[in-house]
């Protein structure tokens, strides 16, 4: 039988120390309230397990812990079953787990990360947040019910990311937070997957904020509703890496050539920031599924389209909306680019009326950049946008 070796309190492994199971047990288990802390040294066994507290525990009972600083973990899986893994600019050699506990947790699987893993990484029950640029060699699964935080840094996957769960681009919003931008997220921050994408049918991929940038150098496959993939202000960026054509599922219903599909209250629009087409990349659209139910040909809308020099996008007869279009590069057919003129239409509920409807809205959101009533697009809802309600005034 394969031996274990259980820690109920504390094991620290401090500076160039090593403590190592290998040649002796082939499991160690962190129990709930235990931790196994590595400062700087390495930790070698076949199989970690971090235990979660059974369920009925009091709130004060944690699951077991790995905490690394600056540490080596080369274990052939670290596998969380209601504990915690925390890992600053350390490195894993191994595939890191999230599963159930036999019996149930009282405790989430929870893994903030930073620095590089040599294996792959299955999310299948729990979270991953990235605390700083997270290195990950090998293929990303996130499963149904499973969440991933981009939170501060760059997600960097050398393989494929498939995701039945949800991906957030998670602003932290603490002032001045690890001297960046909008809480400590800086231009560029999120993920890029040298790989193909794939997310399924219950997949979410939300990067709403401007800083951030999804990019992605194989297909974009996306089998979910449109409202489950929003990236009202980031970037979406095909890089093209790997020298082969890159599909790009369009996942929105066909509203038309209109500005208010851009309000970001269109659930039936999957809104991109920026749709961002590299150079020596050939992008080539595709309507593989039914993302808005209902609706028969779907497009693509982006607040901005660039095809930048040496880049090639076959529009294959989809429609890209867009209020902003820099073509440098080749498109297929120009014709299926359709550039909403940019001004303001104080008719916000598009009723064909600017009344007192449209000025609840100016009243509501006053004061914030909510994008349906900021009508001159200068990020705050103010005396600019009352004064065009007030002048298209129709009764």
């Amino acid at each position: 039988m394969p031996a274990k070796t259980s820690i109920a309190g504390s094991l620290t492994v401090d500076q160039s120390a090593l403590f190592s199971l290998l040649g002796g047990a082939d499991t160690l288990r962190v129990d709930p309230r235990g931790d196994a802390r590595c400062f700087g040294g390495t930790i070698r066994a076949d199989q970690m397990i971090l235990a979660g507290a059974p369920v009925g525990s009091p709130s004060t009972v944690c699951g077991g812990r790995l905490v690394g600083v600056n540490a080596l973990v080369d274990v052939d899986s670290v596998r969380v079953q209601g504990g915690s893994v925390n890992l600053a600019t350390s490195s894993l050699i191994g595939d890191l787990v999230t599963e159930a506990q036999v019996g149930g947790s009282a405790t989430v699987s929870t893994i903030a990360a930073s620095g590089q893993i040599f294996g792959n990484v299955d999310n299948g029950n729990g979270k991953l947040i990235s605390i700083g640029n997270l290195v990950v060699v090998g293929d990303v699964n996130n499963g149904v019910g499973s969440q991933i935080l981009a939170q501060v840094g760059i997600i960097y996957i050398t393989g494929n990311l498939i995701n039945n769960g949800a991906i957030f681009g998670n602003v932290i919003t603490a002032p001045s937070f690890n001297g960046g931008g909008t809480g400590g997220t800086q231009i560029g921050d999120g993920i890029r997957v040298v790989g193909t994408v794939d997310v399924g049918a219950q997949g979410e991929l939300r990067f709403v904020e401007d800083l951030w940038k999804f990019s992605v150098c194989g297909d974009v496959s996306l089998a979910c509703a449109s409202d489950s993939v929003r990236f009202d202000g980031a970037k979406l960026s095909l890089d093209g890496c790997n020298g082969t054509v890159q599909s790009l599922e369009a996942t929105s219903a066909d509203l038309g050539c209109v500005a208010s599909a851009f309000s970001g209250a269109e659930t039936e629009v999957s809104l991109i920031g920026e749709l961002d087409i590299a150079t020596g990349a050939t992008v080539s659209l595709v309507d593989n599924f039914n993302n808005a139910p209902g609706k028969a040909a779907e497009v693509v809308y982006a607040r901005g389209l660039t095809v930048k020099p040496g880049a090639t996008l076959l529009t294959n007869g989809i429609k890209v909306v867009t209020r902003n279009a820099l073509i440098q590069g080749t498109v297929d057919d120009i014709a299926n680019i359709c550039v909403v003129i940019d001004t303001p239409d104080p008719d916000m509920n598009g009723d064909g009326h600017v009344n007192g409807i449209d000025l609840a809205f100016i009243l509501a959101y006053w004061g914030t950049s909510a994008p349906i009533a900021d009508l001159n697009d200068d990020g705050i809802v103010g005396g600019f946008d009352l004064a065009l309600v007030l002048n298209g005034w129709t009764g």
